[in-house]
């Protein structure tokens, strides 16, 4: 099938795959500049703004008011989730503004037991892969094409790609001024100082 033997992280990429085609942008692996915030992937699109966090665990999880544990524990992966989303709706708080936008923080989770859909703690919408392409797809349509590519390109210019190197302090050049060691007592000054003495 469509999920079968496939990890968290390629039912996510599969499914950003098939969003892509309809008209969304994917910025992935970012970090919110002047904070340590990293951003796994975000999410432009005519249904509007999303980030997606995706948890690959190595047994099956359940999902349980607003977040997904093995039962006996939570992960906190929602709570992360969450994070990303707040630090998105931060840095581009004028350009959301402007379109009456917020970011819907998603959590892409495979092996998980239903309920994937139940009431969300704090709007995280816990998903699997074809549940995170099913939610984008009914959320209303908020954003034309242009709005798309737009909002997109702000996003990619205020979020430094993970692997970029910082950018380096310039420091401009200084006019070097030549400067004689102090003479000492009973020593000849240097020509320079004695062209000085005599202008």
């Amino acid at each position: 099938g469509w999920a079968n033997g496939a990890s968290g992280e390629e039912l996510s990429a599969r499914a950003l795959a098939q969003l892509k085609i309809e008209g969304f942008v994917i910025l992935e692996d970012r970090v919110v500049v002047g904070t340590t915030t990293k951003i796994e992937r975000l999410v432009v699109g005519p249904t509007g703004m999303a980030t997606v966090k995706t948890k690959s665990p190595a047994d099956r999880l359940e999902a349980n008011d607003g977040d997904v544990g093995d039962g006996r524990r939570s992960s906190n992966a929602a709570d992360a989730a969450l994070r990303e989303a707040i630090a998105i709706e931060a840095a581009l708080a004028d350009q959301l503004a402007l379109r009456h936008l917020r970011v819907q923080p998603i959590l892409c989770v495979d092996r998980t037991r239903p309920p994937l859909f139940g009431a969300p703690r704090q709007a995280v919408s816990i998903v699997d892969g074809r549940g995170l392409v099913k939610l984008m797809r009914r959320l209303p349509k908020r954003l034309s094409a242009q709005n798309v590519r737009e909002l997109a390109r702000v996003a990619n210019d205020r979020l430094r790609p993970v692997a970029a190197p910082l950018p380096e302090l310039y420091d401009p050049p200084r006019a070097m001024v030549p400067i004689d060691p102090p003479t000492a007592p009973g020593a000849k000054a240097s020509p320079l100082a004695a062209d000085e003495e005599q202008s």
